[in-house]
């Protein structure tokens, strides 16, 4: 997450970057399944954030990736990351 920050911040420079940006998308989009998986999301917060927020996050990060829009890849990163924060906030001890 820190590093798609860093890519995001400034807007990715160049194909490469946007390359990177949506291959660690991939990975947080992928991350939300596996963190519903075989009965390990323990209640409502967990699943809205892992199940919901994330997901949709990751889905609109790739998507802007795709148009090469840096406003709607950070718009989408902030919901990547509100997701985030509300099940640690939750969750993480």
């Amino acid at each position: 997450c820190a590093g798609l920050g860093k890519l995001l911040k400034d807007g990715p420079a160049d194909d490469e970057a946007w390359d990177t940006v949506a291959c660690h998308a991939a990975c947080l989009n992928e991350l939300s399944f596996a963190l519903m998986e075989d009965g390990r999301c323990p209640d409502g917060v967990w699943a809205k954030a892992a199940g919901g927020a994330l997901r949709d996050g990751t889905v609109a990060l790739l998507a802007a990736v795709e148009a090469k829009d840096a406003d709607a890849a950070n718009a989408a990163f902030k919901t990547v990351t509100s997701s985030c924060a509300a099940c640690h906030k939750a969750h993480k001890k």
